[in-house]
This record gives C-alpha cells, sequence and structure tokens, in this order.
C-alpha cells in the first residue's frame, strides 16, 4: 500500500496534498481530499489573507448541522460582528460598482444606470406602535412604491432607535428621487397608523420633514460614509424583529477574491511593510487595514484593472438583464417589424419624413 503525498510551493508556502485513495478500507473519508488554498480579499479599506478549504464536494456532519442551525437563527435586535462582516461586503461591493459603472462610458450598455440615493426616515409623533407593525405597515409598503413609480431595482435599509426611543431608517436606493416626492410618499404610508395626523394636532399641517435625503456629491468615498451608517453600532434601544433587510441581488455580491501567486503575495509582503498599513492576525486569518488604491497605485498597478473588471462585472449582474434567446428574438423581429411599418408610412425614428 502505497501513499501519494505531493507538496507544492505556492507564493513562499508549503502546502500539502495526501492522496490516499487505499487507505479508503481503514480510514473513513479518506477518499476526500482536502486542498489548502491561499487566498486575499480585496476591500476599498483593508485586505483580507486567509486559508479556503477544497474539499471536492464534502461536508462533514458538522458543517450540515451549522448550515441547519443557520435557517434558525432568531432575531436579537442587534447586529452581530458576523452579520456586520457580511453587510459590509455585499454593500461596500454594490455602492463601488455602481459608483463606478456610472461614471464609465459601459454605462450604455445597462438596462438601469444606477444613481446612489441615501435616506433617513423618522417618525414625525411619538411612537405608538409595535416596531414589527411599522416595518411591515409602512417600510415594506414605502420600500414597494419606490420599485413601482421611481424604478428603483435594488435597496438596502436598517433600522435603528434615536434618543426619543422611535424607530427609524437608513434607506440606499439606485434611483434619483427628488426630495418632496420622497417624503411625500413615506408621509403617506406613516399615516395608515396616523403618525402624520398626530403630528398636525400639534403643528396644524401635514406636511412633516420626516425625510432627509444625504447628499453623496463631496464624498471622497461613498462606500465608507453609507457603509459607517448602516452597519454602525446599535441606537439606544433593542429593535424588535429584523434590523436590515436588502434587495435579493445585493446578497450575491461579493468582494474581489483571489488565489495569492508568487506577485500577490509579493505585493502583500510590501503592504505589510508599508509604516502606513496596520496588520491584526490570528491563528484563522490575517487582516491588513490601509488604503488599498494607494497601495495597489504603490506596488502593483496592474491590479487595479482586475478590480475594474471584477466591479463592472458586479455591476452588469445587477443591471443587465439577459433575456433567453428566444425572448430576444422576438423581440428584435418586433422591433425590425417595427421599422419596416414606419418607412412604409414615411416615418422615421424621429418623426415623418
Amino acid at each position: 500500500m502505497h501513499t501519494l503525498v505531493q507538496c507544492i510551493h505556492l507564493a513562499s508556502r508549503t502546502l500539502w496534498l495526501v492522496h490516499a485513495p487505499t487507505l479508503q478500507n481503514f480510514l473513513p473519508l479518506s477518499e476526500h481530499v482536502y486542498t489548502i488554498l491561499p487566498t486575499i480579499r480585496i476591500q476599498h479599506d483593508q485586505l483580507v489573507l486567509y486559508d479556503t478549504i477544497d474539499s471536492n464536494g464534502f461536508r462533514s456532519a458538522k458543517q450540515i448541522e451549522n448550515e441547519k442551525n443557520l435557517t434558525r437563527g432568531e432575531f436579537n435586535g442587534y447586529m452581530s460582528p458576523k452579520t456586520k462582516s457580511k453587510v459590509k461586503k455585499y454593500l461596500t461591493t454594490w455602492i463601488e460598482s455602481a459608483v463606478m459603472i456610472r461614471n464609465s462610458h459601459l454605462r450604455n450598455q445597462l438596462d438601469k444606470v444606477p444613481y446612489l440615493t441615501f435616506v433617513t426616515l423618522t417618525l414625525p409623533s411619538k411612537q405608538m406602535h409595535s416596531d414589527n407593525e411599522i416595518k411591515r405597515k409602512c417600510l415594506t409598503p414605502f420600500v414597494a412604491t419606490l420599485q413601482r413609480k421611481f424604478d428603483v431595482w435594488e435597496y438596502f435599509w436598517r433600522a435603528e432607535s434615536q434618543a426619543n426611543g422611535n424607530i427609524h431608517f437608513h434607506l440606499i436606493v439606485d434611483s434619483f428621487i427628488d426630495h418632496r416626492k420622497l417624503r411625500s410618499e413615506w408621509n403617506k404610508c406613516i399615516n395608515k397608523l396616523k403618525y402624520v395626523d398626530e403630528f398636525a394636532m400639534s403643528w396644524g399641517h401635514h406636511n412633516p420633514n420626516s425625510t432627509d435625503i444625504h447628499s453623496l456629491k463631496n464624498i471622497n468615498s461613498p462606500s465608507s460614509y453609507l457603509v459607517k451608517y448602516c452597519c454602525k453600532s446599535d441606537g439606544y434601544r433593542k429593535i424588535d424583529g429584523r434590523i436590515h433587510g436588502c434587495s435579493d441581488d445585493l446578497r450575491k455580491l461579493s468582494p474581489y477574491e483571489d488565489l495569492i501567486d508568487n506577485k500577490m503575495f509579493e505585493f502583500v509582503q510590501k503592504v505589510e511593510s508599508d509604516d502606513k498599513a496596520k496588520v491584526f492576525k490570528d491563528d484563522n486569518f490575517k487582516v491588513i487595514k490601509c488604503s488599498v488604491k494607494a497601495m495597489i497605485e504603490k506596488y502593483y498597478p496592474r491590479l487595479e484593472r482586475e478590480l475594474i473588471k471584477h466591479k463592472v462585472a458586479m455591476a452588469f449582474q445587477l443591471y443587465k438583464i439577459e433575456l433567453p434567446p428566444e425572448i430576444q428574438a422576438m423581440t428584435e423581429k418586433k422591433e425590425r417589424k417595427k421599422l419596416i411599418q414606419l418607412e412604409l408610412f414615411g416615418v422615421n425614428q424621429y418623426g415623418y419624413v
């Protein structure tokens, strides 16, 4: 009986891949080979280095049980560090790709060009209903209205408590919305629970300033600014039920990740030794806090192209509709037929000839 042990040197690290198919009668599950792959995740403010395990599709009984437990979680009113990390990943990816693609010539290839709007929604009078009822009867219909009337495709919201005890929401959407229309729609939604009427009894009018749009024009790093608001420490009290939510497609986004080859390893070493970088590590991962853009310009300029490609891919994933081939063919045929009819009647796409 022979066991094949393969040694690979990758980025100055030694990986041992053990192939022992002949041991299957002696060691349970030994036919499943685990490969350790050094990986880097690149975000705007940090580099994260960790090992991924390629188990050829095999999952242990403990992993399967953990996945079951993830679906049984109850909302405790706070955002855990793990949840904040997960939210930060897809939120940062969305914001950076949306900002980049809007300023790119490639935006003309999209079915929708994103315009990020960041707004805070408040109650104009003392909260009289549970957090869950306000989310169900006010926030959910409001988001649906934005999707229907203002072409919102993607969104993210975060619930938080104010000093006065009222719940309020931070909301990011991908469409421009006039501040007067936004306020009007939110006031309609919250008045289903009589919050505007309560306000009017004290102030004599039904147009409370219940929304606040935050400008992103002069913000150097919109992703840092928005993520800070949406992932900051919890408010003055615990929120009942869910404290954040988003459109389904956002959860599918992921930051740039790649295996660490020799060039990437050299880049990481240079960043680690830079005075402007701070390194945090434990047995499972290493985090290098720094201005990633500055480090790439300084030590690895070619990497910037790969990051741009990734942002473009994420933007197209969200804002480019891929029609099935048969539907696309029908659409093209319909358009050709329309053009022929216009020409027959002496009309072009700009009006009468």
